[in-house]
């Protein structure tokens, strides 16, 4: 037992964590679809604890491995749109080419939050660097 009396099992990981996690797994010449897919979908189901510079490190972390995973490119559009404008101007610029990497783009360099091929939505009509 941990000083909550929770077994090891039970211990939710700090949200931090687990973009660290995916951060260093990417770094490694290993890729493994269902471990990327795993930590995830661990991310997308606590997406109200990612500020937006935990988004961005999600969102490179997974260009870098090439795994375009849903909820997350999901997760990067919306921040781009929502907090585009708090965010860094360097860290504005790694979400972009993130996004534009994963293929978040459209063809006229508008945010999709879905996939080309199905009803594209596209979130305020900002593009990478645009400070509306």
């Amino acid at each position: 037992d941990l000083d909550g009396g929770q077994s090891p099992l039970e211990v939710v990981p700090k949200i931090s964590s687990l973009v660290g996690l995916l951060e260093a797994y990417a770094r490694l010449t290993i890729y493994h679809a269902a471990t990327n897919e795993l930590i995830c979908d661990a991310l997308v189901v606590r997406t109200e604890e990612m500020a937006p510079p935990l988004v961005v490190k999600a969102a490179r972390a997974c260009a870098s491995l090439s795994f375009a995973h849903p909820g997350v490119m999901r997760m990067a559009a919306i921040c781009m749109a929502e907090h585009g404008e708090e965010l860094p101007e360097e860290d504005l610029e790694l979400l972009g080419r993130a996004l534009e990497d994963l293929g978040a783009l459209g063809n006229d360099g508008r945010l999709m939050l879905e996939g080309p091929g199905e009803h594209s939505l596209q979130t305020r009509g900002q593009v990478p660097g645009d400070r509306r």
